[in-house]
């Protein structure tokens, strides 16, 4: 399989970055991510909208990218109809919880990530899943292992 542009989204913990990481070294292909294309200041500040368009502009132009991300609203839809390959990594919510609760320090960041799993479902799963080229959902590492050995 030959893919060049691939985005991946899903919950907090989902494990998009660690993906995106995989994808890049193997694949040889620069890995972006949302979150520095959405905050200024993680968590607390944002970009303004038309810095956040303008910096993606830049990223799916380019011939390859991995771009991963929690984001599913519209200004994301460029990236999906550019991509050869769309991951929608959709793992249990409990699975997801306890990786909030390995991931962060202090009890305020575990019961902050925890709030996002349990409150936030991936929006916008069908529009993605209609417009892409190639859309896979993924549900566990298994899956995820043997996508990965696919490419």
């Amino acid at each position: 399989m030959k893919v060049n542009k691939i985005y991946i989204f899903g919950l907090t913990t989902s494990g998009k970055s660690t993906l995106a990481t995989s994808l890049s070294k193997k694949l040889k292909i620069k890995a972006y991510s949302l979150d520095d294309i959405v905050w200024k200041k993680k968590w607390t500040e944002r970009f303004p909208k038309e810095v956040q368009k303008r910096k993606l502009r830049k990223i799916i132009v380019k011939k390859k990218w991995i771009i991963e991300g929690v984001h599913t609203h519209d200004w994301v839809k460029p990236v999906i109809s550019k991509a050869d390959q769309v991951i929608f990594l959709n793992i249990s919510k409990i699975i997801l919880i306890k990786r909030a609760w390995k991931r962060k320090n202090s009890l305020g960041q575990k019961l902050r990530l925890i709030y996002w799993v349990i409150r936030f479902g991936p929006k916008n799963y069908l529009s993605h899943k209609n417009s892409s080229k190639k859309f896979i959902e993924i549900k566990n590492i298994k899956e995820i292992d043997d996508f990965i050995k696919k490419l």
